[in-house]
């Protein structure tokens, strides 16, 4: 006797009778993908495809199958009303926003970051107690002067976390010798308190343009990693250091899809060894990008570090004390960084003693003097860059224009440089046929 083909089953699910009323608040149609955002897994938001939501709805009661006198299931009715209520634009890993939905110019973005910052202590804590070792710390690597300057920067920015409003800053530069602990900052203390770091070295580079994997970390990570590096990608570093800090947003690019422009609001942390070499790194010491760091001289302190386990304990403490020191009116200046842009004077130095503009400004000197050595009852040099370029090729028999690329545009560049740096001897002249014109005056002499 032959067997009546057995109806299928439709899969049973573990669902409540009727769907409650908010069944449908944490789905959202990502009309850029297809694909619909489903709050409720062990990583948050999750991008499951039409089948994978369906059996999302079904738990929670809304049948895969129609019943009679329906066009669709109820499965199908909820994901249409998702698509129709409850579309976004895309998605966004918006760190300590407290927005769900992020509306970012015309589009309305999915705030997906797991990011979270670390909870301060709940007692008060206007003085650094309950975090001995991590003051300590910090006081044996960068003094009190730099201390201050230091938890002063932290605490602009974790107190815009706590507010739910992330908020521009300058960069910090931290450099001292192999050893003094400036990685263990970042990794030890910066790290559990923002939530995550990213490294960001090939970015800012220029050698990788796929920058979706950080774009969602609060922290930028350099490790002394362009130092030894070319002209031209410091160039690109340095460009990429001023528009980080100045720009409320930038590209943000995936594999395999087009850049959008997104906001990023967190920092960038670049450390260094403390050599002329490894100093190189740092950006352009002139005009407007000196407001837009912070560097800090590292000095050695431990031979050896606890380990990060041993820190956390005291980082709520540390990070309490953020939330309620009292601000210190030479340091939290407010304005448009909120901290005032300190540099250690002796690394400034350096910087400026191994940049192309200070080679610039030894061979003036060096022709100077011998311009000015038959010349005893002339005061000053004057002329446009052009008519400097050429002097400087009569005097200079070594190539060191050619090395250095000089050309009367780059010339009258760093001229303007050596100005804004308050060189003693060097200024910019009116001109009756307004073009450039300098004075070059025996003040630039070498003592």
């Amino acid at each position: 006797m032959t067997k009546k083909p057995t109806k299928k089953v439709p899969e049973v699910f573990d669902a409540p009778a009727v769907p409650a009323a908010n069944a449908l608040d944490d789905f959202y149609y990502d009309q850029g993908t297809g694909k619909f955002w489903c709050s409720k897994s062990n990583l948050g938001w999750q991008l499951l495809g039409t089948d994978a939501t369906k059996r999302k709805l079904a738990k929670r009661g809304f049948a895969l199958e129609r019943g009679a006198n329906q066009n669709l299931s109820p499965a199908d009715n909820a994901l249409d009303t998702i698509t129709e209520t409850r579309a976004v634009d895309g998605s966004f890993p918006g760190f300590f926003r407290k927005e769900e939905i992020i509306e970012h110019h015309q589009y309305r973005l999915l705030n997906t970051s797991r990011v979270r910052f670390m909870p301060p202590h709940h007692e008060p804590h206007p003085d650094p107690v309950g975090f001995p070792w991590v003051w300590k710390y910090y006081t044996d690597l960068f003094g009190e002067q730099q201390r201050t300057v230091f938890f002063s920067w932290l605490a602009y920015f974790y107190r815009s976390a706590l507010a739910g409003r992330p908020s521009r800053g300058q960069a910090l530069f931290i450099a001292g010798p192999i050893g003094s602990g400036k990685s263990f900052s970042t990794n030890a203390v910066l790290k559990p308190v923002f939530g995550a770091v990213g490294e960001a070295t090939k970015f800012l580079c220029g050698e990788d343009q796929f920058n979706s994997g950080i774009f969602g970390c609060p922290i930028w990570n350099v490790d002394d990693a362009v130092s030894n590096s070319d002209h031209l990608t410091h160039s690109r570093f340095s460009a990429a250091v001023k528009h980080v800090v100045a720009c409320d947003e930038f590209t943000m690019r995936a594999m395999h899809k087009e850049g959008v422009r997104m906001p990023w609001n967190g920092r960038l942390v670049v450390t260094m060894n403390d050599d002329p070499d490894s100093i190189r790194m740092l950006p352009s010491g002139e005009g407007s990008m000196l407001d837009k760091y912070i560097l800090l001289h590292a000095r050695a302190t431990y031979d050896q570090f606890p380990s990060d386990e041993a820190v956390r304990p005291e980082l709520p403490h540390m990070c309490a004390y953020l939330r309620d020191m009292p601000d210190d009116p030479a340091v939290m200046v407010g304005g448009r960084f909120g901290v005032i842009a300190y540099h250690h004077p002796d690394l400034m130095r350096m910087a400026r003693e191994e940049s192309p503009t200070f080679s610039t400004f030894e061979l003036i000197q060096n022709w100077l003097a011998s311009w000015f050595s038959d010349k005893p009852k002339v005061l000053a040099w004057e002329g446009n860059p052009t008519a400097l370029a050429v002097e400087l090729s009569q005097f200079d028999h070594n190539g060191v224009m050619r090395s250095l690329k000089l050309s009367p545009s780059s010339l009258g560049r760093n001229l303007n440089k050596l100005i804004m740096q308050k060189v003693a001897g060097i200024e910019k002249v009116p001109s009756r046929s307004g073009g450039r014109l300098y004075r070059l005056t025996r003040e630039l002499l070498p003592s």
